[in-house]
């Protein structure tokens, strides 16, 4: 899932760097479910619906390999995190020839 410029409180509130209301991050936020009965976070920028292709266990992590099944693309920016810090993107503007 991709988020979009607008949802950075919600980044904020799943990063754990405010605190969750009622202590349910996820009923902070709004879902709706996919084809194959996924949750995906409702406005966000860009939703993959998968199955489970494989897991593999690298470290400390588990890596979930998904088939893509459908996209869900919603309207805006992404949201882009650096350097610890929000930015945005700017888009280049072609000039004419």
């Amino acid at each position: 899932m991709l988020l979009s410029d607008e949802q950075r409180a919600l980044s904020e509130l799943f990063a754990g760097r405010v605190p969750a209301p009622e202590g349910d991050r996820f009923g902070a936020a709004s879902w709706l479910e996919l084809e194959t009965g996924a949750p995906a976070l409702r406005g966000a920028l860009v939703a993959f619906d998968c199955t489970l292709a494989r897991e593999v266990r690298w470290g400390s992590h588990h890596v979930m390999i998904g088939d893509v099944r459908n996209v869900v693309r919603g309207d805006g920016r992404p949201l882009v995190y650096c350097d610890r810090g929000y930015g945005r993107v700017a888009l280049e503007q072609t000039l004419p020839a």
